[in-house]
């Protein structure tokens, strides 16, 4: 038998292969019921806080989404009908009845090089949900009122809630409203009707 104190092997050592732990102690094979529960807890509240974080990027990232979606709308009618009656000689508002349709704004130009007229129609279509659509339509007629161009009908913006368009001091302002989802945006804009000379 080896005496411990002449081997110099530290007392807690209790074997030739290393073992540190005092004889009759239990094993550290496994974990204990208490430390599973604190690993699984720690565990689920970091996968809240992810969770929670990847659903606050996705909500804000579909609000900027709508919100850009109805300003987008909101600019693109402004653009259209602003030029539009930078041009207009003549501005019609409301439905004219001796047409199909019910036109939002009816504008008119000749031009001065060569004497052809220009319509410009606007309609407002109906979306689901109480939205309307504002649709432009070209059409160009010589002097004798052969059709020289015809555009169709093309959507100028969507989503439109509210517009009005209305004349004060001579100069007319468009105020509109689009709606994408939960967000609302407004605009207006103003432009002077062209002097005929």
């Amino acid at each position: 038998m080896i005496n411990r104190r002449q081997s110099h092997i530290p007392p807690e050592r209790n074997s030739r292969w290393g073992d540190t732990k005092p004889k009759g102690s239990r094993s550290s094979a496994g974990f204990t019921f208490v430390e599973v529960l604190l690993v699984m807890t720690i565990s689920g509240i970091i996968t809240a806080v992810v969770a929670i974080g990847i659903f606050q990027v996705l909500q804000g990232s579909k609000r900027n989404r709508d919100h850009l979606t109805a300003l987008r709308q909101v600019q693109n009618a402004g653009f259209w009908v602003g030029r539009d009656t930078l041009m207009a000689q003549t501005i019609t508002v409301g439905d004219d009845l001796s047409t199909p349709g019910v036109e939002f704004i009816v504008l008119d130009w000749v031009d001065w090089s060569d004497g052809d007229k220009t319509t410009i129609t606007y309609t407002l279509e109906d979306m689901p949900g109480a939205l309307k659509r504002l649709m432009r339509r070209n059409k160009m007629v010589d002097q004798l009122g052969t059709t020289v161009k015809w555009d169709g009908t093309t959507q100028v913006a969507d989503r439109i809630s509210t517009a009005s368009f209305t004349q004060q001091s001579g100069v007319w302002r468009l105020d509109v409203q689009a709606r994408s989802g939960n967000q609302t945006e407004s605009g207006q804009y103003s432009a002077q009707q062209r002097l005929d000379l």
